[in-house]
């Protein structure tokens, strides 16, 4: 058990980059993904006809309902780029059970060849195939506290967001490295 009289060494944390990459599309595998984490929230989702459409109020905007102490879960994915100049790059993708967002979950699992799994299964599912995923760099806030006055600002931080997934393709005289 490490405490406060243990000696440790220093390590390196590996030194990679986690600067977002060009907007394009890369060769990846799927490297990891985490456990599914669950948590209550209370949630607005788009309201839905029998055909599954989105419903409309006369503006044109979605109509939402809102739906309490709904159990959602969250897993991370980790992909790797496999070719060209950012090979070996990690590109991160938040998936979740929100009926809002399941899309990306189910254009995942297509992309990598799945028809059908159970949400349960998708670690030992996916974890070393390789899929195609286009990113687009984009901006969300990000805290900063000032060590000195302790004053909290936000500032816009670039990151990579996986904006769409395709079965593996060559690229002419290209090979994956897989």
């Amino acid at each position: 058990m490490i405490d406060l009289n243990s000696k440790i060494e220093g390590a390196s944390s590996g030194g990679e980059d986690f600067s977002p990459i060009p907007n394009n599309t890369y060769h990846v595998i799927v490297e990891k993904v985490s456990d599914w984490k669950s948590e209550v929230v209370d949630i607005n989702v788009n309201q839905r006809d029998e055909h599954n459409k989105i419903v409309k109020d006369g503006d044109g905007k979605n109509i939402k309902v809102s739906l309490k102490s709904q159990t959602l879960y969250k897993a991370n994915v980790t992909f790797t780029v496999t070719a060209g100049d950012f090979k070996g790059r990690k590109v991160f993708l938040n998936l979740s059970t929100h009926p809002d967002i399941i899309f990306r979950t189910q254009n995942l699992l297509w992309a990598v060849g799945k028809a059908s799994i159970q949400l349960g299964d998708l670690q030992r599912a996916i974890v070393g195939l390789p899929l195609d995923i286009t990113v687009e760099i984009k901006k969300r806030p990000s805290k900063v506290v000032d060590k000195t006055s302790g004053a909290t600002t936000y500032v816009d931080k670039d990151f990579n967001d996986v904006t769409a997934f395709a079965k593996p393709s060559l690229i002419p005289n290209e090979e994956l490295d897989v």
